[in-house]
């Protein structure tokens, strides 16, 4: 997977050219109630994920020339398999995620579970889980800067 640098606030712009360029392109998004209202927020603003293992010369160049496209991330910054599997998790079949599905282990350890795979997550980006108000917390780190996402759960058996 790799990390796009794209120009805040045109990250659906930029994937809609990006898939019409044949690209699988990955911009997770949350519901979030706003003054009453519930609105869609991009999750990572200024940044796309790129659904490919490797790219060619030709490929780098025709992602690179897309309007609204900044950079690569340096390989430097590559996402963990983790991550990645995160990044799927919340990109929800590209539609905005309201509640994730978590499991409490015995420990009362919390378990993340993806239905597209049927499979259980690594909970190292889990770093809080408030039973009271039912929220997680995970913890990101995109080119050198921590992003702490939060949101609502449902407790499954």
């Amino acid at each position: 997977m790799f990390v796009l640098r794209i120009m805040s606030g045109e990250e659906l712009t930029a994937k809609k050219l990006l898939e019409d360029k044949g690209y699988k392109v990955i911009c997770p998004r949350k519901l979030k109630v706003e003054r009453n209202k519930t609105v869609e927020r991009i999750i990572f603003t200024g940044y796309l994920f790129l659904d490919i293992n490797s790219i060619s010369d030709r490929d780098y160049y025709k992602i690179k020339d897309t309007v609204n496209v900044i950079s690569f991330l340096d390989s430097k910054y590559n996402l963990s398999e983790t991550d990645e599997k995160y990044i799927r998790l919340l990109n929800n079949n590209d539609k905005a995620l309201d509640k994730i599905d978590v499991y409490f282990d015995k420990d009362k350890k919390a378990i993340i579970y993806m239905n597209e795979y049927d499979e259980y997550i690594n909970t190292k980006n889990v770093i809080r889980v408030n039973a009271r108000d039912k929220t997680i917390t995970f913890r990101f780190n995109i080119d050198d800067i921590v992003k702490d996402v939060t949101f609502n759960y449902n407790e499954i058996a």
